[in-house]
């Protein structure tokens, strides 16, 4: 990756180099957590690692979108809010690289295929991804057929 915060994430690659997945847990385990971009700038969704102290002030402000990003796959953040849930991070292909266990706090970043199983009763995750959202669920995901 290159970015400067990237002692705070776990990247995830496929076979060929590429990132699937960056994972920002909540405990970053004796990670320096240096401030700066965790993903690729050509990527779809951008993630930062902010650090600051009090009296520190970013002044108002929005980010004028250059152009429109192009991937294969929409490009997904998984936020835990509480308990734990698996996550298969898989390339678009079915490759699977990992899982991932997500607790409260983690943050994964997804940029192609995955699976989710949730651990604990009330697990609770945000998700967010790049819109406009296609009306349904069918309509929004491809199934790949391959064990997990």
């Amino acid at each position: 990756m290159g970015a400067m915060g990237a002692d705070a994430a776990r990247y995830f690659r496929a076979r060929d180099g590429r990132v699937l997945a960056i994972l920002v847990p909540a405990d970053p385990e004796g990670r320096s957590a240096t401030a700066g971009q965790l993903t690729e700038s050509a990527w779809p969704l951008q993630v930062f690692m902010l650090k600051g102290s009090p009296g520190t002030v970013v002044k108002p402000h929005y980010h004028p979108l250059e152009q429109a990003p192009v991937s294969r796959a929409r490009h997904q953040i998984f936020c835990c809010l509480k308990g734990t849930a698996r996550v298969g991070v898989l390339g678009l292909d079915g490759e699977h690289v990992d899982d991932v266990t997500l607790r409260a706090g983690d943050l994964l970043l997804l940029a192609e295929a995955h699976a989710v199983e949730y651990l604990e009763p009330d697990t609770r995750l945000i998700e967010i991804k790049q819109g406009p959202f296609p009306g349904d669920d069918a309509a929004d995901r491809v199934v790949i057929d391959v064990p997990w």
